[in-house]
């Protein structure tokens, strides 16, 4: 059972959270906030993860539409009630929100098919903004940025603090422009 605290994300409610995202416990992601926009860097918070490369994106403006490769991705969104915000999936079978299934079968949200055997064409029509991808996962990706779509590296379950794991979540918000929300759902855990 959810509590109302959890829930609520009136304006009132929200209006005491910061507009601004800052990550604490997470050690895989960091932002600045600067004149051209919000940059954001990610790297593997594995501490046995020898080379670490950084991604790199700025936003400057929310976006819309994403495709998520797992549960864990999804769940952020769906902790946010962002799910309307999911355009593609890789597989069903981890697959329990009734939103995004509903979104399933209306054709909103599309299967795009599994590591190493993408439908690139199914892709392209999604039209996301970002594709998240998981460390865990192996080959496919490849052929996703000869598509041009930005990936976007989720490493929340390589955290070794579970409250690093949980700030993830701030990405979400703060690539969906709901800051305030994803630093509310966060405060609550």
């Amino acid at each position: 059972e959810t509590s109302s605290v959890e829930t609520d994300t009136s304006a009132a409610r929200l209006a005491a959270f910061s507009d601004t995202v800052s990550f604490r416990y997470a050690r895989g992601v960091r932002v600045e906030y600067l004149e051209d926009g919000i940059h954001v860097y990610i790297s593997n918070p594995d501490p046995s993860v020898r080379v670490k490369r950084e991604e790199h994106i700025v936003v400057r403006h929310p976006a819309k539409r994403f495709i998520c490769t797992t549960a864990l991705q999804l769940g952020n969104f769906e902790k946010l009630g962002l799910e309307d915000k999911i355009v593609g999936i890789n597989s069903l079978r981890n697959l329990f929100s009734p939103r995004v299934k509903a979104q399933m079968r209306s054709g909103k949200t599309v299967k795009i098919g599994k590591e190493g055997n993408f439908d690139l064409e199914t892709v392209i029509a999604a039209r996301p903004d970002y594709i998240f991808v998981s460390a865990s996962k192996h080959g496919g990706f490849e052929s996703l940025k000869e598509c041009g779509i930005p990936l976007i590296s989720h490493h929340g379950y390589k955290e070794t603090n579970p409250l690093g794991q949980a700030e993830w979540i701030k990405l979400i918000g703060l690539l969906t422009g709901e800051v305030r929300r994803a630093n509310a759902a966060f405060a609550v855990i």
